[in-house]
């Protein structure tokens, strides 16, 4: 080892010679993450799995093989959440065969992470980083590991498991043990089993399910009671119980009997949007037994994978609100009551903005207009824009939420911007302050445009040029908006073009570090010759169309598109760097359901963020914190430790 990287050891780790030393540990399997079959699925019915793919000869795109793969072990011991690099070593396709050695002694679990290398071409500095994956939480008395699966940079691919029921409109909320909690959303049937999307009225379920990272399986919450049946709704993590259980606040949103019909799909007989309350399959519009519904308290113990449920009192029951998490709660603002079961044609609105933090009964102010279908963004801990979903399209264009701090009284300040499009449905995602300044910006993308029928009837996304907006909001309450600059993208109003932008209503969108956000999916334009479905051609479509957004102001494709066209899904954002894609509707060849199958996206660029001349730390590296601290680096694809320290023989 050289003497650098042996000072270096020494002040990363005094001990982990003696933590990875010892015999070899148990066997690996490392593959590339597999993509959908020609039935636009991840998983086939009944639970099949597609196969993985091997390392050895797979072309990524652009000639891009797998030719080293590095793996890092981090060991975790008490009270060292974040954990602390251990040792490393350089595997060669397809020569050595995987495997790593458990540390022993204080450590309570490790995290081995694998980076797949491309081969050093001519005139590069560093190897391109072509593939990465995790095994977080590894128990130190495994006797054998789950498969190690790398996915590729920039790209998404399938997850090789399934959620046991498939959904739309639910939600995901990332726990502090590294899992997601999926809760609720619209289902096609009371049958978990069931899939198909058809003519008829589709169902809410009360259900709720866990992804763990460290073996990519989903697990039903166990639940004694009878939760509420809840879809559109909102959740946030709001603190940990004493006993270690998490507390999660679930506000609003749709309920009804989770064994009667909750929405149907909009076929232009009913008011609303293109999935309504409302059976439409008949010859006129039948009102469903469909209300809005109350917030409640869930308790969810991480040890016994089980949940209780309970109301939480003061927050207005409403659906299509606007929300935002807070460090400590949850704000929401607007939405529709559906008084009475079934609903009546008259929907009134909800004109209120309302917060709780640490589990305080809820605060509220009213709005100055009614709005459903509004986003609300946090902007810091006191204050949050409340944008579009109004109810005439005349009306402000937003409101700043001020006062959302424990204690403080709530305020409204109504913002105008005459060309601004009246959209509900969209999506706003806080870019990163700029010191220089004391405004914020947001970047909001897609939606349906509002009319003035039904009571602010929206079908359609805006227009291209219109769809995609960067608002920048000062601490007084004044807004302004530009436009994106467009890579790889073309505005084409006519819908002929295959690199055009196509504007989207229910996407999903999720900041992905360094001032870049995710955009994925959504229900696309489905009118006259402009249709941009792929795969059907009414409002069950989706596309597949993907987006990177990088600050300040640049929209351009990903390297490839979604698996499976969606909307109505969610995207979280894995403490691994990886972006879990959940749910969702869809109409791919032509076979309309709501999805079960699961996508991962992995926003790593592929030529790592490596300065090979000033020894820069590549940011996406695993021991990027340690090697910061010590003040060194590793470039991409070398290792630091001797290989014996991680399992060679």
């Amino acid at each position: 080892m050289p003497p650098r990287c042996r000072r270096l050891w020494a002040a990363l780790v005094a001990c982990a010679a003696a933590a990875c030393s010892g015999n070899q540990g148990p066997p690996m399997r490392i593959v590339l993450a597999h993509a959908t079959n020609a039935d636009a699925r991840c998983v086939v019915p009944m639970g099949a799995t597609q196969p993985d793919e091997g390392l050895q000869g797979v072309n990524l795109g652009n000639g891009l093989t797998v030719a080293t793969v590095r793996l890092t072990l981090r060991v975790h011991t008490a009270g060292e959440p974040d954990g602390t690099f251990a040792c490393d070593r350089v595997l060669n396709v397809p020569r050595d065969v995987p495997s790593i050695r458990l540390p022993k002694g204080m450590a309570q679990t490790i995290d081995i992470y694998g980076e797949a290398f491309a081969p050093l071409q001519s005139g590069e500095t560093a190897p391109r980083r072509v593939a990465v994956g995790s095994l977080l939480g590894v128990s130190l008395t495994a006797s054998k590991l789950a498969d190690l699966r790398l996915y590729p940079d920039e790209r998404f691919r399938c997850s090789n498991s399934a959620l046991h029921r498939p959904r739309a409109f639910h939600s995901a909320t990332l726990l502090p043990n590294g899992k997601v909690l999926i809760v609720g959303g619209l289902t096609p049937t009371p049958d978990a089993n069931e899939e198909s999307f058809g003519a008829g009225a589709v169902f809410i379920t009360s259900e709720a399910e866990v992804y763990d990272p460290v073996d990519g399986t989903f697990t039903p919450v166990i639940e004694d009671d009878a939760p509420v049946p809840r879809a559109y709704h909102n959740a946030a993590f709001v603190g940990t119980t004493p006993e270690g259980n998490y507390q999660l606040l679930l506000v609003g949103g749709a309920t009804a009997d989770a064994t009667m019909a909750a929405f149907g799909i909009n076929t232009g007989a009913a008011p609303g949007t293109r999935i309504v309350p409302f059976d439409t399959s008949g010859s006129f519009p039948n009102p469903l037994m469909t209300a809005a519904a109350t917030a409640e308290l869930m308790i969810y113990n991480p040890a016994t994978n089980s949940a209780t449920r309970g109301p939480f009192a003061g927050f207005t029951p409403g659906v299509y609100q606007g929300a935002t998490a807070l460090p400590d709660g949850l704000a929401v603002a607007g939405g529709i009551d559906w008084m009475n079961m079934p609903l009546q044609m008259t929907i009134p609105t909800v004109k209120r903005a309302e917060v709780s933090r640490a589990l305080e009964a809820p605060r509220f102010v009213a709005l100055a207009t009614p709005r459903m279908g509004a986003s609300m963004t946090a902007l810091g801990d006191d204050s949050a824009l409340v944008w579009g979903g109004q109810i005439a399209p005349a009306d402000p264009a937003g409101e700043l939420v001020t006062g959302l701090a424990a204690g403080g009284t709530v305020k409204v300040t109504p913002l105008t911007l005459a060309t601004a499009p009246p959209t509900q449905f969209h999506t706003a995602t806080l870019l990163p302050a700029d010191s220089a300044t004391p405004n914020r910006t947001l970047l909001v993308t897609g939606g349906f445009v509002e009319t003035t029928m039904n009571n602010g009837q929206a079908l359609q996304p805006p227009t291209p040029m219109q769809a995609v907006r960067i608002l920048t909001v000062t601490p007084g309450g004044g807004v302004s908006s530009t436009g994106p600059v467009l890579s790889s993208y073309t505005y084409d109003a006519g819908c002929n073009m295959p690199t055009r932008y196509r504007a989207a209503g229910w996407e999903s969108a999720v900041a992905v570090g360094r001032g870049r956000v995710l955009v994925t999916g959504g229900s696309p334009t489905v009118t006259g010759t402009c249709v941009d479905c792929e795969g059907g051609s009414d409002f069950r479509c989706a596309t597949a169309q993907a987006s990177m957004f990088t600050a300040p102001a640049t929209l351009a494709p990903t390297t490839e598109r979604m698996q499976i066209p969606r909307y109505g899904h969610t995207s979280t954002l894995m403490n691994d760097g990886n972006v879990l894609i959940v749910g969702g509707v869809t109409t791919a060849v032509e076979n309309p359901r709501m999805l079960r199958d699961v996508e991962v996206y992995n926003p790593r660029p592929v030529v790592p963020l490596f300065d090979a001349s000033s020894g820069r730390p590549d940011p996406d590296d695993p021991a990027a914190a340690d090697l910061a601290k010590a003040s060194q680096a590793r470039a991409p694809g070398q290792p630091l430790s001797e290989p014996t320290l991680c399992g060679e023989l």
